[in-house]
């Protein structure tokens, strides 16, 4: 799923603190400018290759920003091994597996008319969000294959890298959105069994479905306000053979309608990006720790049917605390480093070292990868009605491109064969149905 939201405000401000060496003229650089040495799945400006036209230029910037970096904090514009493995390997696998799994759930939910639940309804979304998020973040691997080595430089594809910086975020918020309402569906149906009667209905459910993704939207906005258009800077390497490849002109997405004096709109998005984290995972834990109550305190039933029901409500109720657990886990190295550049920026000094952050970055990026594409795992390996319902969709599946290739074969038969062939079948589906 924060499946990844998590460094776009990274500040350049160490760079500037640790780094004063760092020289910028023309256009003062932004202090919020997101520094590629923190680089993330979701939250960084993506990188691509040069523009060659611009790939010349001596003491003339045809841009109104110039940066001169000194030689040793070069490494910091750069990728890192950790991105090389990440694009390259991570990532393909995450999104392939990530695809399979959530298309095929979308396909049971689709084909088994008794999968077609509110509970499923949401899940649903869930895996939209999971398979777009995990799409989107394939124009990573893009960026790192032709970005000239240095991090965030979307010069050659322009504007449309800062749109999917925007979509990449949106899924991410989406799935945080979807989780908490399912969660919140299972809470009420158990909780409040009577209620949920009068709560539950398709109509609701789709407004609620339709509100959060409106709201989704607004957030997304919100969180990329500072990084909408993509914007040229000069970069004056050092005057050695070893940097002699790097590019002259880089883009990043840095281009805001926010007045720069309005230094106040860093701390404050990423004080969203942390409240909203916190403020979700306290809401989630409650109504978990709620349901875990009260299917506690519920007496034993006698009746078949209804231990059946109250038994296919604990599956239920036991998947989705899982899923929480997974999802909740997975984001945790997101928000810790949320919390400590907000802290950094409210302070004006690093609380944690920057290596620090960058390994729970890393981590939490792996995290958010996996934890987009592991939950129809979770639902078949905690819920027994699942595994069935898959069964039965791909089983329905098989049978059905083999009756239809048995159908090709058989009209190029003759008319007796043919004949024969439907008869033979219309008494095979009579054993099956009495079966």
């Amino acid at each position: 799923m924060w499946q990844n939201l998590l460094f776009l405000e990274d500040s350049s401000q160490h760079a500037y603190e640790s780094g004063r060496g760092v020289k910028t003229n023309m256009e003062t650089m932004d202090l919020t400018t997101p520094l590629p040495e923190f680089n993330s799945v979701t939250e960084s400006e993506n990188s691509f290759a040069l523009n060659s036209e611009f790939a010349d230029w001596n003491d003339s910037c045809p841009f109104e920003s110039k940066m001169t970096i000194p030689a040793e904090f070069v490494h910091k514009y750069l990728y890192s091994s950790f991105h090389g493995v990440l694009c390259t390997i991570l990532m393909p696998i995450s999104i392939c597996l990530g695809c399979l799994l959530n298309g095929s759930f979308l396909y049971v939910v689709a084909s088994i008319k008794s999968m077609q639940t509110t509970t499923n309804f949401y899940l649903a979304n869930l895996a939209v969000c999971d398979m777009l998020y995990l799409l989107s973040t394939s124009y990573e691997a893009r960026a790192y294959i032709i970005s000239g080595t240095v991090t965030r430089n979307t010069l050659q594809d322009g504007h449309i890298s800062c749109v999917m910086l925007f979509f990449e975020n949106l899924f991410y918020i989406a799935s945080m959105a979807f989780v908490t309402l399912v969660t919140m569906e299972r809470f009420v149906a158990i909780c409040y069994p009577i209620k949920s009667l009068s709560l539950n209905r398709r109509s609701r459910t789709i407004k609620l479905a339709v509100g959060a993704w409106v709201l989704n939207v607004l957030v997304a906005f919100l969180y990329t306000i500072r990084y909408l258009w993509l914007k040229e800077i000069c970069f004056d390497w050092p005057d050695e053979e070893s940097f002699a490849h790097l590019p002259n002109v880089v883009g990043w997405c840095s281009g805001s309608p926010i007045p720069k004096r309005i230094t106040v709109l860093p701390v404050i998005i990423r004080g969203c990006k942390a409240i909203t984290f916190l403020v979700i995972f306290t809401i989630c834990s409650f109504m978990c720790i709620k349901i875990i109550t009260a299917l506690g305190k519920r007496p034993e039933t006698g009746a078949a049917a209804a231990s059946r029901a109250e038994r296919a409500r604990l599956h239920v109720a036991r998947m989705l605390l899982i899923n929480n657990a997974v999802f909740f886990i997975g984001n945790i190295p997101s928000a810790v480093v949320h919390i400590c550049r907000l802290s950094s920026l409210i302070t004006g000094s690093t609380v944690v070292s920057e290596d620090t952050i960058t390994t729970i970055g890393q981590t939490a990026i792996v995290c958010t990868l996996i934890n987009s594409a592991v939950n129809p795992i979770i639902y078949n390996g905690s819920n027994p009605r699942y595994r069935r319902a898959f069964r039965q969709a791909f089983t329905a599946c098989v049978r059905s491109r083999r009756d239809g290739k048995d159908g090709k074969q058989a009209s190029q038969l003759s008319t007796v064969d043919q004949r024969k062939l439907a008869t033979s079948t219309s008494k095979a589906e009579d054993t099956f149905d009495n079966k």
